[in-house]
Protein backbone atom coordinates (compact mmCIF):
# COMPACT_ATOMS: atom_id res chain seq x y z
CA UNK A 1 0.00 0.00 0.00
CA UNK A 2 1.11 2.81 -0.50
CA UNK A 3 -0.54 1.48 2.48
CA UNK A 4 -1.80 -1.56 2.95
CA UNK A 5 -4.69 -4.10 2.56
CA UNK A 6 -7.83 -1.62 4.08
CA UNK A 7 -10.35 0.77 2.76
CA UNK A 8 -8.86 4.42 1.85
CA UNK A 9 -8.26 4.97 -2.58
CA UNK A 10 -4.70 4.72 -1.78
CA UNK A 11 -4.97 1.20 0.07
CA UNK A 12 -5.91 -2.23 -1.50
CA UNK A 13 -9.34 -3.50 -0.31
CA UNK A 14 -8.14 -6.53 2.44
CA UNK A 15 -9.44 -9.57 2.59
CA UNK A 16 -10.33 -10.38 6.01
CA UNK A 17 -11.06 -14.50 6.02
CA UNK A 18 -12.15 -14.27 2.68
CA UNK A 19 -14.37 -11.61 2.69
CA UNK A 20 -13.87 -7.72 1.44
CA UNK A 21 -13.21 -5.40 4.33
CA UNK A 22 -13.81 -1.97 4.53
CA UNK A 23 -12.27 -0.27 7.49
CA UNK A 24 -15.71 2.50 8.14
CA UNK A 25 -14.12 3.86 11.49
CA UNK A 26 -10.15 4.51 10.20
CA UNK A 27 -8.63 7.76 9.59
CA UNK A 28 -6.08 8.23 6.70
CA UNK A 29 -3.66 11.19 6.11
CA UNK A 30 -0.94 11.63 3.70
CA UNK A 31 2.35 14.21 2.99
CA UNK A 32 5.56 14.95 1.57
CA UNK A 33 8.45 16.55 2.49
CA UNK A 34 10.37 19.24 0.23
CA UNK A 35 13.38 21.18 -0.19
CA UNK A 36 12.58 24.46 0.28
CA UNK A 37 12.61 26.82 -2.60
CA UNK A 38 15.82 27.14 -4.11
CA UNK A 39 17.99 24.88 -1.75
CA UNK A 40 20.94 22.63 -3.24
CA UNK A 41 19.68 19.48 -4.44
CA UNK A 42 22.97 17.71 -3.21
CA UNK A 43 23.31 18.99 0.15
CA UNK A 44 21.52 18.93 3.22
CA UNK A 45 18.88 21.22 4.28
CA UNK A 46 17.03 18.71 7.65
CA UNK A 47 16.08 21.50 9.30
CA UNK A 48 14.12 23.08 6.60
CA UNK A 49 12.15 21.05 4.80
CA UNK A 50 9.15 21.44 4.24
CA UNK A 51 6.24 19.43 5.11
CA UNK A 52 3.05 19.74 2.94
CA UNK A 53 -0.16 17.48 2.29
CA UNK A 54 -0.15 14.80 -0.07
CA UNK A 55 -2.86 13.28 -2.43
CA UNK A 56 -1.31 9.64 -1.44
CA UNK A 57 -0.62 8.44 -5.40
CA UNK A 58 2.58 6.70 -5.00
CA UNK A 59 2.52 6.07 -8.63
CA UNK A 60 2.87 9.67 -9.69
CA UNK A 61 5.83 11.07 -10.53
CA UNK A 62 8.67 13.09 -7.95
CA UNK A 63 8.59 16.22 -8.19
CA UNK A 64 12.40 17.71 -8.20
CA UNK A 65 12.29 18.79 -4.70
CA UNK A 66 10.45 16.45 -3.29
CA UNK A 67 12.44 14.08 -1.15
CA UNK A 68 9.98 11.92 0.86
CA UNK A 69 6.18 11.07 0.89
CA UNK A 70 4.30 8.91 3.54
CA UNK A 71 0.59 7.49 4.13
CA UNK A 72 -0.73 6.94 7.07
CA UNK A 73 -4.34 4.20 7.82
CA UNK A 74 -5.27 4.23 11.57
CA UNK A 75 -7.30 1.31 11.71
CA UNK A 76 -6.56 0.84 15.24
CA UNK A 77 -9.51 0.39 16.49
CA UNK A 78 -11.42 -1.78 13.64
CA UNK A 79 -8.27 -3.92 12.57
CA UNK A 80 -6.02 -3.50 15.36
CA UNK A 81 -3.08 -2.10 13.10
CA UNK A 82 -2.00 1.22 11.73
CA UNK A 83 -0.99 1.11 8.17
CA UNK A 84 2.28 3.08 7.42
CA UNK A 85 4.16 3.53 4.29
CA UNK A 86 7.13 5.58 3.73
CA UNK A 87 9.29 6.59 0.33
CA UNK A 88 11.65 8.29 -0.78
CA UNK A 89 12.80 9.94 -4.08
CA UNK A 90 14.43 7.57 -6.21
CA UNK A 91 16.75 10.21 -7.39
CA UNK A 92 20.18 9.38 -6.55
CA UNK A 93 21.76 12.94 -7.35
CA UNK A 94 19.56 13.78 -3.89
CA UNK A 95 21.22 13.42 -0.68
CA UNK A 96 20.81 10.24 1.14
CA UNK A 97 21.55 12.06 4.64
CA UNK A 98 18.69 14.30 3.73
CA UNK A 99 15.94 11.54 2.56
CA UNK A 100 16.39 9.57 5.15
CA UNK A 101 15.57 12.64 7.67
CA UNK A 102 12.71 13.42 5.46
CA UNK A 103 11.34 10.03 5.65
CA UNK A 104 11.52 10.10 9.11
CA UNK A 105 10.01 13.64 9.44
CA UNK A 106 6.92 12.33 7.38
CA UNK A 107 6.42 9.07 9.79
CA UNK A 108 6.92 11.60 13.01
CA UNK A 109 4.29 13.87 11.60
CA UNK A 110 1.67 11.54 10.90
CA UNK A 111 2.21 9.44 14.03
CA UNK A 112 3.09 11.95 16.24
CA UNK A 113 0.21 10.93 18.87
CA UNK A 114 0.50 7.22 18.38
CA UNK A 115 4.48 8.02 19.21
CA UNK A 116 3.40 9.60 22.18
CA UNK A 117 0.89 6.92 23.55
CA UNK A 118 3.42 4.68 22.56
CA UNK A 119 5.53 6.16 25.53
CA UNK A 120 3.51 6.38 27.81
CA UNK A 121 2.36 2.79 27.38
CA UNK A 122 5.55 1.67 27.88
CA UNK A 123 6.56 3.52 30.88
CA UNK A 124 9.66 5.80 28.87
CA UNK A 125 11.31 7.97 31.13
CA UNK A 126 14.35 8.78 29.80
CA UNK A 127 17.78 9.01 31.44
CA UNK A 128 16.35 9.28 34.58
CA UNK A 129 15.25 5.68 34.43
CA UNK A 130 19.12 3.98 33.70
CA UNK A 131 21.57 4.44 35.88
CA UNK A 132 25.06 5.92 36.17
CA UNK A 133 27.09 3.33 34.68
CA UNK A 134 24.42 3.07 31.38
CA UNK A 135 24.43 6.19 30.92
CA UNK A 136 28.29 5.89 30.65
CA UNK A 137 28.24 3.12 28.15
CA UNK A 138 25.32 5.02 26.20
CA UNK A 139 27.83 7.88 25.84
CA UNK A 140 30.97 5.66 24.72
CA UNK A 141 28.83 3.64 22.62
CA UNK A 142 27.88 6.69 20.28
CA UNK A 143 30.98 8.82 20.33
CA UNK A 144 32.71 5.07 19.03
CA UNK A 145 30.10 4.75 16.41
CA UNK A 146 30.50 8.02 15.34
CA UNK A 147 33.77 7.53 14.92
CA UNK A 148 33.96 4.64 12.85
CA UNK A 149 31.11 6.34 10.32
CA UNK A 150 34.05 8.82 9.90
CA UNK A 151 36.30 6.44 9.59
CA UNK A 152 34.51 4.14 7.00
CA UNK A 153 34.01 7.24 4.79
CA UNK A 154 37.76 7.28 3.96
CA UNK A 155 37.40 3.53 2.86
CA UNK A 156 37.38 2.63 -0.59
CA UNK A 157 34.45 2.76 -2.99
CA UNK A 158 32.32 -0.44 -3.04
CA UNK A 159 33.77 -1.83 0.40
CA UNK A 160 31.41 -3.58 2.33
CA UNK A 161 32.80 -1.77 5.31
CA UNK A 162 31.88 1.42 3.81
CA UNK A 163 28.38 0.52 3.16
CA UNK A 164 27.75 -1.04 6.36
CA UNK A 165 28.81 2.29 8.39
CA UNK A 166 26.82 4.30 5.63
CA UNK A 167 23.49 2.72 6.26
CA UNK A 168 24.03 3.58 10.20
CA UNK A 169 24.58 7.35 9.31
CA UNK A 170 21.52 6.92 7.42
CA UNK A 171 19.41 5.34 10.01
CA UNK A 172 20.03 7.90 12.48
CA UNK A 173 19.41 10.69 10.25
CA UNK A 174 15.91 8.95 9.75
CA UNK A 175 15.72 9.30 13.67
CA UNK A 176 16.71 12.66 13.56
CA UNK A 177 13.83 13.66 11.07
CA UNK A 178 11.74 11.41 13.16
CA UNK A 179 11.83 13.30 16.55
CA UNK A 180 11.91 16.67 14.46
CA UNK A 181 8.12 15.21 12.68
CA UNK A 182 7.11 14.15 16.26
CA UNK A 183 7.83 17.37 17.93
CA UNK A 184 6.27 19.79 15.25
CA UNK A 185 2.85 18.02 15.24
CA UNK A 186 2.21 16.35 18.35
CA UNK A 187 -0.44 18.31 20.11
CA UNK A 188 -0.17 20.20 23.17
CA UNK A 189 0.45 17.71 26.02
CA UNK A 190 1.22 14.76 23.62
CA UNK A 191 4.86 16.53 22.60
CA UNK A 192 6.65 15.82 25.85
CA UNK A 193 8.62 12.80 24.86
CA UNK A 194 12.52 13.77 24.93
CA UNK A 195 14.83 12.88 21.79
CA UNK A 196 16.37 10.30 24.03
CA UNK A 197 13.12 8.48 25.09
CA UNK A 198 11.82 8.59 21.38
CA UNK A 199 15.25 6.64 20.69
CA UNK A 200 14.27 4.33 23.60
CA UNK A 201 11.28 3.11 21.11
CA UNK A 202 14.05 1.38 18.79
CA UNK A 203 16.54 1.20 20.91
CA UNK A 204 14.94 -0.11 24.41
CA UNK A 205 15.65 -3.71 23.92
CA UNK A 206 19.08 -3.53 24.15
CA UNK A 207 19.52 -0.53 26.62
CA UNK A 208 16.81 -2.32 29.17
CA UNK A 209 19.07 -4.72 29.21
CA UNK A 210 22.25 -3.23 29.51
CA UNK A 211 21.04 -0.88 32.52
CA UNK A 212 19.99 -4.46 34.27
CA UNK A 213 23.60 -6.04 33.56
CA UNK A 214 25.17 -3.15 34.68
CA UNK A 215 23.00 -2.70 38.15
CA UNK A 216 24.28 -2.97 41.88
CA UNK A 217 21.28 -5.69 41.43
CA UNK A 218 22.92 -7.57 38.59
CA UNK A 219 26.63 -7.36 40.53
CA UNK A 220 24.66 -8.54 43.58
CA UNK A 221 22.89 -11.49 42.68
CA UNK A 222 24.28 -15.66 43.69
CA UNK A 223 23.81 -16.72 40.13
CA UNK A 224 22.59 -20.35 41.53
CA UNK A 225 20.10 -21.85 39.00
CA UNK A 226 17.09 -20.87 39.99
CA UNK A 227 18.28 -16.87 39.37
CA UNK A 228 19.58 -18.38 35.87
CA UNK A 229 16.24 -19.53 35.29
CA UNK A 230 15.02 -16.45 36.04
CA UNK A 231 17.00 -14.44 33.91
CA UNK A 232 16.56 -16.86 31.11
CA UNK A 233 12.76 -16.13 31.46
CA UNK A 234 12.95 -12.65 31.49
CA UNK A 235 15.08 -12.64 28.24
CA UNK A 236 13.36 -15.01 26.24
CA UNK A 237 10.00 -16.11 25.82
CA UNK A 238 8.96 -13.79 23.37
CA UNK A 239 7.85 -15.77 20.16
CA UNK A 240 6.68 -18.33 18.44
CA UNK A 241 7.75 -19.03 14.62
CA UNK A 242 7.13 -21.88 11.92
CA UNK A 243 8.71 -22.84 8.41
CA UNK A 244 6.04 -25.03 6.46
CA UNK A 245 6.62 -26.81 3.04
CA UNK A 246 2.58 -27.77 1.62
CA UNK A 247 2.19 -31.42 0.75
CA UNK A 248 4.53 -31.51 -2.66
CA UNK A 249 5.97 -28.46 -2.15
CA UNK A 250 3.58 -27.01 -3.76
CA UNK A 251 3.78 -23.89 -2.01
CA UNK A 252 5.56 -22.36 1.11
CA UNK A 253 4.51 -20.47 4.35
CA UNK A 254 6.86 -18.88 7.04
CA UNK A 255 4.81 -16.89 10.06
CA UNK A 256 5.61 -15.57 13.43
CA UNK A 257 3.62 -14.97 16.66
CA UNK A 258 5.20 -12.12 18.68
CA UNK A 259 4.43 -12.65 22.43
CA UNK A 260 4.70 -9.45 24.45
CA UNK A 261 2.79 -7.87 27.30
CA UNK A 262 -0.93 -6.79 26.50
CA UNK A 263 -0.72 -3.17 26.40
CA UNK A 264 2.15 -3.25 23.63
CA UNK A 265 -0.86 -3.89 21.29
CA UNK A 266 -0.56 -0.12 19.75
CA UNK A 267 0.82 -1.96 16.62
CA UNK A 268 1.98 -0.35 13.20
CA UNK A 269 2.30 -2.47 10.06
CA UNK A 270 4.79 -0.48 8.13
CA UNK A 271 6.32 -0.35 4.41
CA UNK A 272 9.42 1.43 3.49
CA UNK A 273 10.59 1.84 0.16
CA UNK A 274 14.40 3.66 0.63
CA UNK A 275 16.03 3.14 -2.59
CA UNK A 276 19.47 4.59 -0.64
CA UNK A 277 22.41 4.39 -2.37
CA UNK A 278 25.13 1.43 -1.47
CA UNK A 279 27.51 3.66 -0.03
CA UNK A 280 26.99 7.44 -0.72
CA UNK A 281 29.35 7.48 -3.65
CA UNK A 282 27.81 5.83 -6.99
CA UNK A 283 23.96 5.37 -8.09
CA UNK A 284 23.99 1.76 -7.23
CA UNK A 285 21.12 1.26 -4.49
CA UNK A 286 20.48 -0.86 -1.94
CA UNK A 287 18.93 -4.65 -2.70
CA UNK A 288 16.29 -4.75 -0.02
CA UNK A 289 15.05 -0.93 -0.63
CA UNK A 290 11.50 -2.08 0.40
CA UNK A 291 10.79 -4.08 3.78
CA UNK A 292 7.37 -4.41 4.57
CA UNK A 293 7.34 -5.21 8.88
CA UNK A 294 5.49 -5.61 11.79
CA UNK A 295 6.09 -2.88 14.51
CA UNK A 296 4.75 -0.12 16.77
CA UNK A 297 4.58 3.89 16.69
CA UNK A 298 7.51 5.34 16.70
CA UNK A 299 10.24 2.08 16.11
CA UNK A 300 12.27 2.25 12.88
CA UNK A 301 13.03 -1.41 13.01
CA UNK A 302 10.53 -4.36 13.57
CA UNK A 303 10.96 -5.18 16.99
CA UNK A 304 9.48 -8.06 16.64
CA UNK A 305 11.67 -8.99 14.09
CA UNK A 306 9.64 -10.08 11.22
CA UNK A 307 10.19 -8.57 7.72
CA UNK A 308 9.64 -9.15 3.81
CA UNK A 309 12.19 -7.36 1.86
CA UNK A 310 12.01 -6.89 -1.65
CA UNK A 311 15.53 -8.80 -2.46
CA UNK A 312 13.81 -11.53 -1.83
CA UNK A 313 14.13 -12.48 1.59
CA UNK A 314 11.87 -13.23 4.39
CA UNK A 315 13.15 -12.61 8.10
CA UNK A 316 12.01 -13.32 11.78
CA UNK A 317 13.20 -14.59 14.96
CA UNK A 318 12.38 -15.72 18.34
CA UNK A 319 14.54 -14.55 21.46
CA UNK A 320 16.89 -17.55 23.13
CA UNK A 321 17.80 -15.20 26.10
CA UNK A 322 21.10 -16.00 27.84
CA UNK A 323 21.32 -17.52 30.53
CA UNK A 324 25.08 -17.29 31.16
CA UNK A 325 25.83 -14.31 32.89
CA UNK A 326 29.70 -15.18 32.70
CA UNK A 327 29.55 -14.49 29.15
CA UNK A 328 27.79 -11.02 29.43
CA UNK A 329 30.90 -10.18 31.88
CA UNK A 330 33.14 -11.41 28.99
CA UNK A 331 31.72 -9.35 26.26
CA UNK A 332 28.89 -6.56 26.84
CA UNK A 333 30.93 -3.69 25.08
CA UNK A 334 29.84 -0.09 23.95
CA UNK A 335 32.14 -0.86 20.97
CA UNK A 336 29.52 -2.66 19.40
CA UNK A 337 26.32 -1.85 17.20
CA UNK A 338 22.92 -2.34 18.96
CA UNK A 339 20.71 -5.48 17.51
CA UNK A 340 17.73 -2.89 15.99
CA UNK A 341 20.76 -1.16 14.26
CA UNK A 342 21.92 -4.08 12.98
CA UNK A 343 18.85 -5.92 11.84
CA UNK A 344 18.04 -2.95 9.69
CA UNK A 345 21.43 -2.90 7.81
CA UNK A 346 21.38 -6.73 7.40
CA UNK A 347 17.85 -6.01 5.47
CA UNK A 348 19.37 -3.52 3.12
CA UNK A 349 21.89 -4.91 2.49
CA UNK A 350 22.20 -8.88 2.31
CA UNK A 351 21.16 -10.71 -1.28
CA UNK A 352 21.34 -14.30 0.02
CA UNK A 353 20.59 -16.01 3.38
CA UNK A 354 23.30 -16.76 4.09
CA UNK A 355 24.71 -13.15 3.64
CA UNK A 356 21.76 -11.72 5.92
CA UNK A 357 23.57 -13.95 9.16
CA UNK A 358 26.96 -12.84 7.97
CA UNK A 359 25.87 -9.22 8.06
CA UNK A 360 23.67 -9.13 11.06
CA UNK A 361 26.75 -10.97 13.27
CA UNK A 362 29.13 -7.93 12.17
CA UNK A 363 29.89 -5.81 15.82
CA UNK A 364 27.42 -8.43 17.63
CA UNK A 365 26.31 -6.41 20.76
CA UNK A 366 25.15 -9.51 22.45
CA UNK A 367 22.12 -8.31 24.04
CA UNK A 368 18.51 -9.03 22.88
CA UNK A 369 19.79 -12.50 22.10
CA UNK A 370 17.89 -14.56 19.23
CA UNK A 371 17.88 -17.42 16.60
CA UNK A 372 16.68 -15.57 13.20
CA UNK A 373 15.56 -17.83 10.15
CA UNK A 374 16.25 -16.24 7.10
CA UNK A 375 14.72 -17.62 3.81
CA UNK A 376 15.31 -16.56 0.02
CA UNK A 377 11.96 -16.89 -2.08
CA UNK A 378 13.94 -16.20 -5.09
CA UNK A 379 14.86 -19.66 -4.72
CA UNK A 380 11.58 -21.90 -4.39
CA UNK A 381 10.41 -23.32 -7.36
CA UNK A 382 7.15 -25.43 -6.39
CA UNK A 383 7.18 -28.80 -6.81
CA UNK A 384 10.64 -28.68 -6.39
CA UNK A 385 13.08 -29.97 -3.50
CA UNK A 386 14.17 -26.47 -1.75
CA UNK A 387 17.64 -25.93 -3.13
CA UNK A 388 20.62 -25.59 -0.82
CA UNK A 389 21.39 -22.37 0.04
CA UNK A 390 17.73 -21.15 0.54
CA UNK A 391 17.33 -21.51 4.20
CA UNK A 392 19.67 -20.29 7.15
CA UNK A 393 19.51 -20.02 10.78
CA UNK A 394 21.38 -17.74 12.42
CA UNK A 395 21.95 -17.45 16.43
CA UNK A 396 23.75 -15.46 18.34
CA UNK A 397 24.24 -14.86 22.27
CA UNK A 398 26.83 -12.77 23.65
CA UNK A 399 30.72 -13.41 22.27
CA UNK A 400 29.53 -15.90 19.90
CA UNK A 401 27.37 -16.19 16.37
CA UNK A 402 26.35 -19.20 13.74
CA UNK A 403 24.83 -19.10 10.84
CA UNK A 404 24.49 -22.09 8.79
CA UNK A 405 22.41 -23.62 5.80
CA UNK A 406 19.44 -25.62 6.90
CA UNK A 407 17.82 -26.45 3.50
CA UNK A 408 18.31 -30.04 3.88
CA UNK A 409 16.34 -30.10 7.32
CA UNK A 410 13.75 -28.10 6.27
CA UNK A 411 13.45 -30.39 3.23
CA UNK A 412 13.75 -33.74 5.19
CA UNK A 413 11.41 -32.64 8.10
CA UNK A 414 9.10 -30.35 5.72
CA UNK A 415 8.58 -27.42 8.50
CA UNK A 416 11.24 -26.06 11.25
CA UNK A 417 10.19 -24.92 14.07
CA UNK A 418 11.33 -21.93 16.72
CA UNK A 419 10.45 -21.46 20.29
CA UNK A 420 12.23 -19.71 22.46
CA UNK A 421 15.17 -22.10 22.46
CA UNK A 422 18.68 -22.19 21.19
CA UNK A 423 18.94 -25.11 17.86
CA UNK A 424 22.39 -25.24 17.57
CA UNK A 425 24.19 -27.43 20.35
CA UNK A 426 27.04 -25.23 21.11
CA UNK A 427 24.88 -22.26 21.70
CA UNK A 428 22.89 -24.31 23.42
CA UNK A 429 25.74 -25.53 25.90
CA UNK A 430 27.14 -21.56 26.02
CA UNK A 431 23.84 -19.85 26.40
CA UNK A 432 23.32 -22.49 29.79
CA UNK A 433 20.25 -23.83 28.31
CA UNK A 434 21.81 -27.20 28.66
CA UNK A 435 22.45 -26.87 32.79
CA UNK A 436 19.04 -25.06 32.84
CA UNK A 437 17.45 -28.65 31.35
CA UNK A 438 19.52 -30.67 33.70
CA UNK A 439 18.03 -29.26 36.95
CA UNK A 440 14.43 -28.42 35.83
CA UNK A 441 13.70 -30.51 32.82
CA UNK A 442 12.80 -31.35 28.66
CA UNK A 443 11.09 -27.90 28.66
CA UNK A 444 14.50 -26.50 28.37
CA UNK A 445 15.31 -28.37 25.30
CA UNK A 446 14.72 -27.46 21.90
CA UNK A 447 13.22 -31.02 20.80
CA UNK A 448 10.93 -32.02 23.65
CA UNK A 449 9.68 -28.67 25.09
CA UNK A 450 5.84 -28.20 24.74
CA UNK A 451 5.85 -25.76 21.76
CA UNK A 452 8.14 -28.44 19.62
CA UNK A 453 5.58 -31.25 20.20
CA UNK A 454 2.54 -29.31 19.22
CA UNK A 455 4.20 -27.75 16.59
CA UNK A 456 5.60 -31.44 15.69
CA UNK A 457 2.05 -32.99 16.08
CA UNK A 458 0.06 -29.75 14.18
CA UNK A 459 2.14 -29.49 10.96
CA UNK A 460 1.09 -32.18 9.39
CA UNK A 461 -2.20 -30.99 8.76
CA UNK A 462 -0.97 -27.56 7.08
CA UNK A 463 -1.73 -27.84 3.63
CA UNK A 464 -3.15 -24.06 2.82
CA UNK A 465 -3.01 -20.78 4.38
CA UNK A 466 -6.00 -20.96 6.28
CA UNK A 467 -4.33 -24.10 7.79
CA UNK A 468 -1.48 -21.91 8.99
CA UNK A 469 -3.34 -19.11 10.24
CA UNK A 470 -5.20 -21.89 12.41
CA UNK A 471 -2.03 -23.48 13.98
CA UNK A 472 -0.28 -19.89 14.11
CA UNK A 473 -3.48 -19.24 16.71
CA UNK A 474 -3.61 -22.32 18.26
CA UNK A 475 -4.13 -22.56 22.33
CA UNK A 476 -6.16 -24.91 23.51
CA UNK A 477 -4.19 -25.17 26.81
CA UNK A 478 -7.13 -26.95 29.07
CA UNK A 479 -7.74 -29.74 26.51
CA UNK A 480 -4.06 -30.84 24.74
CA UNK A 481 -2.34 -33.15 27.32
CA UNK A 482 0.84 -31.68 25.39
CA UNK A 483 -0.10 -28.17 27.64
CA UNK A 484 0.47 -30.05 31.09
CA UNK A 485 2.64 -28.34 33.62
CA UNK A 486 3.56 -31.75 35.36
CA UNK A 487 6.42 -33.19 33.27
CA UNK A 488 7.86 -30.05 34.36
CA UNK A 489 6.59 -30.86 37.82
CA UNK A 490 7.64 -34.65 37.83
CA UNK A 491 11.16 -33.77 37.17
CA UNK A 492 11.33 -31.08 40.04
CA UNK A 493 9.56 -33.56 42.02
CA UNK A 494 6.68 -31.12 42.95
CA UNK A 495 3.78 -33.03 44.19
CA UNK A 496 1.13 -29.85 44.48
CA UNK A 497 0.95 -28.71 41.19
CA UNK A 498 -2.18 -27.33 39.92
CA UNK A 499 -4.33 -27.07 37.66
CA UNK A 500 -2.36 -29.55 35.30
CA UNK A 501 -2.11 -27.44 32.34
CA UNK A 502 -0.75 -23.79 31.30
CA UNK A 503 -1.59 -21.77 28.61
CA UNK A 504 2.07 -20.51 28.34
CA UNK A 505 2.73 -24.21 26.45
CA UNK A 506 0.45 -22.80 23.13
CA UNK A 507 1.73 -21.54 20.32
CA UNK A 508 -0.57 -18.43 21.33
CA UNK A 509 0.07 -18.00 24.78
CA UNK A 510 -2.89 -16.39 26.55
CA UNK A 511 -1.52 -15.56 30.18
CA UNK A 512 -4.37 -13.87 31.48
CA UNK A 513 -5.75 -17.40 31.44
CA UNK A 514 -3.74 -19.01 33.79
CA UNK A 515 -5.24 -19.34 37.22
CA UNK A 516 -4.36 -16.80 39.55
CA UNK A 517 -4.38 -19.45 42.77
CA UNK A 518 -2.71 -21.69 40.80
CA UNK A 519 0.59 -23.75 42.09
CA UNK A 520 3.00 -23.91 38.89
CA UNK A 521 6.76 -25.02 38.50
CA UNK A 522 7.75 -22.40 36.74
CA UNK A 523 7.19 -18.92 37.26
CA UNK A 524 6.19 -17.73 33.12
CA UNK A 525 3.69 -20.66 33.63
CA UNK A 526 1.43 -18.42 36.07
CA UNK A 527 -1.46 -15.85 35.53
CA UNK A 528 1.09 -12.92 34.22
CA UNK A 529 0.94 -10.16 31.63
CA UNK A 530 2.02 -11.85 28.59
CA UNK A 531 0.06 -12.91 25.17
CA UNK A 532 0.63 -13.89 21.62
CA UNK A 533 -0.21 -10.61 20.31
CA UNK A 534 -0.51 -11.10 16.87
CA UNK A 535 0.40 -13.54 13.88
CA UNK A 536 1.81 -12.90 10.53
CA UNK A 537 2.07 -15.00 7.72
CA UNK A 538 3.99 -15.07 4.27
CA UNK A 539 2.88 -17.41 1.51
CA UNK A 540 5.17 -18.48 -1.51
CA UNK A 541 1.79 -18.26 -3.99
CA UNK A 542 0.76 -14.60 -2.61
CA UNK A 543 4.32 -13.12 -2.65
CA UNK A 544 6.10 -10.71 -4.62
CA UNK A 545 9.19 -8.67 -4.40
CA UNK A 546 7.30 -5.44 -4.56
CA UNK A 547 3.85 -5.75 -2.84
CA UNK A 548 5.25 -7.85 -0.39
CA UNK A 549 1.79 -9.36 0.31
CA UNK A 550 1.15 -10.81 4.10
CA UNK A 551 -1.58 -12.56 5.86
CA UNK A 552 -1.82 -10.08 9.50
CA UNK A 553 -3.98 -10.39 12.60
CA UNK A 554 -3.30 -8.65 15.30
CA UNK A 555 -4.01 -8.91 19.30
CA UNK A 556 -4.71 -12.12 21.51
CA UNK A 557 -5.93 -15.21 19.93
CA UNK A 558 -9.73 -16.20 20.05
CA UNK A 559 -9.72 -19.10 18.38
CA UNK A 560 -10.16 -22.06 21.62
CA UNK A 561 -10.17 -19.14 23.95
CA UNK A 562 -12.70 -16.65 25.32
CA UNK A 563 -11.99 -13.05 23.31
CA UNK A 564 -9.79 -10.56 25.35
CA UNK A 565 -10.80 -7.70 27.01
CA UNK A 566 -9.12 -5.53 29.31
CA UNK A 567 -11.98 -4.22 31.29
CA UNK A 568 -12.44 -8.00 32.34
CA UNK A 569 -8.96 -8.97 32.45
CA UNK A 570 -6.76 -8.48 35.39
CA UNK A 571 -4.89 -5.96 33.52
CA UNK A 572 -7.85 -3.73 33.42
CA UNK A 573 -5.93 -0.50 35.51
CA UNK A 574 -3.11 -1.19 33.33
CA UNK A 575 -2.21 1.73 31.32
CA UNK A 576 -3.20 1.74 27.15
CA UNK A 577 -3.68 4.78 25.68
CA UNK A 578 -4.70 4.42 22.20
CA UNK A 579 -5.13 0.45 22.61
CA UNK A 580 -8.90 -1.25 22.20
CA UNK A 581 -11.04 -2.67 25.24
CA UNK A 582 -12.25 -5.68 23.33
CA UNK A 583 -9.56 -7.59 20.91
CA UNK A 584 -11.66 -9.54 17.75
CA UNK A 585 -9.88 -8.33 15.31
CA UNK A 586 -9.89 -10.25 11.41
CA UNK A 587 -7.07 -11.34 9.43
CA UNK A 588 -5.69 -8.92 6.80
CA UNK A 589 -3.90 -9.32 3.66
CA UNK A 590 -1.98 -6.30 3.29
CA UNK A 591 -0.31 -5.36 -0.02
CA UNK A 592 1.69 -1.92 -1.03
CA UNK A 593 1.33 -0.01 -3.63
Amino acid sequence: MGRASVVVPLLALVVVCGVLSVGATSTFRSVSVHLPEGAHRSTGHARGLEVMEWDGDASAPWAPTELARAAYNDSITTEGWGYLSVYTNPNTTLDDHTKAFAAGQAEGNLTAMRIWQTGMNNGIQGVAQLNAATQQFITTHKQWVSQMQQDARELPAGSLERAYWWQTELIDQQFQGLYAGYKAAAASGENSLTEFEVELLTTSATVSQVNGLLSEEHKRTKWDMAARRDLYLRTASKCSALLKLAPGNKDFFMSQVTWSSFNSMLRTYKMYDFPFTMDGTSSTTVPGRRSAFSSYPGVLNSGDDFYALSSGLIVQETTIGNSNPELWTLWLSPLTVFESIRNIVANRLATTAGSWGDLFALYNSGTYNNQFMVFNMNSFVPGQPVPAGTFYVMEQIPGHTRNDDQTALLNEQGYYGSYNIAFYPDIAELSGINQLAEEFGSWFTYNMTARAQIFRRNQVNVETLADMQTIMRYNNFKVDPLSTQLNTCQYMKWTNCTPPYTSENAIATRGDLNDPHGVYSLPNFALRDHTATDAKIVSFSTFNNFSLPAMVISGPTYDQQPVFAFSTSPFANDTRLGIPDRWQMPWVMTKWT
